[in-house]
Parts: structure tokens; sequence; C-alpha cells
């Protein structure tokens, strides 16, 4: 299976919203300004249009999922969701299978989940 790494989900996403009209910030992409940390969590991109906000959270492979400092990021930004701030998480293939499942294990409640 092809990995692509976070940087280029994160390139990949962040071209995304902004062809969709959002304002997009990125931790690591050339050209953007960095995200406001939350609670000492840096969202992986942030995208705002219309007074609406989201916070995306990237997930490149299966091995995130045993990180505990994962978990602990997905919660501190569940916590902001809102009328106006939603949580999307960005999925690897590899990892789409179970996730639903993980995420109600863990308490998480993303508004969307992409797999790519």
């Amino acid at each position: 299976m092809l990995r692509i790494s976070h940087c280029e989900l994160m390139e990949r996403w962040a071209l995304t919203y902004r062809e969709d009209g959002y304002e997009v910030r990125a931790e690591e992409v050339s050209g953007l300004p960095v995200p406001e940390p939350i609670n000492g969590v840096v969202p992986d991109l942030e995208a705002t249009k219309d007074g609406q906000r989201v916070l995306v959270k990237i997930i490149e492979a299966v091995e995130c999922l045993d990180d505990p400092s994962l978990r602990e990021a997905l919660l501190t930004l569940d916590a902001q969701r809102s009328e106006n701030c939603v949580l999307h998480v960005v999925v690897a293939a590899e990892c789409a299978s179970g996730i639903k499942e993980k995420f109600d294990e863990w308490g998480v409640h993303a508004d969307t989940v992409h797999v790519t």
C-alpha cells in the first residue's frame, strides 16, 4: 500500500479547503500561517469561512492510533465543537476500518471523517 506522508496530506487538504473558499491555517504547509494552539493542541489545519470554523486532525497511519497523544489531541479539539465550530478528521484508507468504533471508545465525536 502506498503511504502518503502527514505533510503531503496536509498540503492536499489545505488546498481542498482553500478551493472550497475557506481561509486556511496549516502547521506544515509553506506559505500558510500556523493555527493557534487550543489548550496546548495545534490542529493540523484550521479552516474558516462565513463565521464557520473547521478544526482538522490528520491520521496518516494505523500506528498513530496507538499513540495516546492522538486521543488526547482529538478530545481537546472535540471539546471545541459548537454551532460554529466543527471537527473533521482525515484518515488514511488503511486506518478507516474500525475508526468509528475507536472514536466511540475514546469519546470523540468528529462531525466528518474523510477517508483518503
